[in-house]
């Protein structure tokens, strides 16, 4: 179930397994982030990953996400996530606040970078 999402305010308590499962024909579906999902794609698809027993894979897009590998198994922090770009870096900064309007998100977003760079 997506409850809520700092990036797409439309999501609001979306049963979002089922629906792709019953898309499926059935298929069972499990929800998580896009950098879980890029750290388990990489170790099933026999990119030399696959005898390794702790990793991390940085997922820099709307925020910065982690996917951790530790002693063989997904690790997936308080609530099901590890967000490594949901952190204060500078309250005085003029950076835009985070999605969640309370976050001054970090320089390296590609948000940031298309907001102030591009």
């Amino acid at each position: 179930m997506i409850v809520a999402t700092a990036n797409l305010p439309l999501f609001k308590n979306v049963p979002i397994c089922k629906l792709v499962s019953t898309a499926l024909n059935g298929v069972p579906v499990v929800l998580v982030n896009d950098a879980d999902a890029a750290l388990c794609a990489e170790i099933a698809s026999n990119s030399g990953l696959t005898n390794v027993r702790n990793a991390a894979l940085v997922a820099v897009g709307t925020g910065i996400g982690v996917g951790l590998l530790l002693d063989g198994k997904l690790h997936q922090g308080h609530n099901g996530l590890i967000e490594a770009g949901h952190m204060i870096i500078d309250k005085s900064s003029d950076a835009p606040l985070c999605g969640c309007g309370q976050v001054i998100i970090l320089y390296t977003s590609l948000n940031y970078i298309y907001i102030y760079c591009v």
